[in-house]
């Protein structure tokens, strides 16, 4: 599974998207405290062209350079040609081009009291979910793509 040529597997790591975006500007952590529990930290590139978001989790007091991405979003201000899975969605692209490329079995949500309206696809034999988020014109304003748990 790619998405913005971030190809996520269970062993992508942070290193790999600093080699294709430089550093983020912005990294929240959220320390667990515990050595049991993994560190998670939010990554945002934010420049013209790019609104990239990752997250990130490793074990407390290590690199998070080294540590799992979970999470790759790409939100409204990337590029389409940035913003794109690997068959080719892209940011801006309609429902209608999502089951073109990825067929009819998807979950459609609209709760227009939450302000929920997207679509998701998950893979059972890995368990990735691609989804995407729609506007009132069912066009694709924003993608993210989570790995298994």
């Amino acid at each position: 599974m790619t998405l913005a040529g971030i190809r996520l597997t269970t062993n992508t790591t942070l290193r790999r998207v600093i080699q294709l975006y430089g550093k983020p500007n912005r990294v929240k952590a959220w320390k667990s405290g515990d050595a049991k529990v993994w560190d998670q930290y939010e990554c945002d590139w934010v420049k013209p062209g790019l609104n990239l978001h990752v997250v990130v989790e490793c074990p407390s007091s290590g690199n998070p350079a080294i540590g799992l991405v979970d999470l790759v979003e790409v939100r409204p201000g990337t590029r389409r040609i940035t913003a794109s899975t690997g068959r080719g969605l892209r940011i801006g692209q309609s429902l209608d081009d999502l089951k073109r490329l990825y067929g009819r079995h998807y979950h459609l949500r609209y709760i227009p009291r939450y302000g929920i309206h997207d679509v998701a696809l998950a893979w059972r034999g890995k368990e990735y979910t691609l989804v995407a988020t729609l506007n009132g014109h069912n066009r694709i304003t924003s993608l993210s793509l989570s790995a298994p748990e």
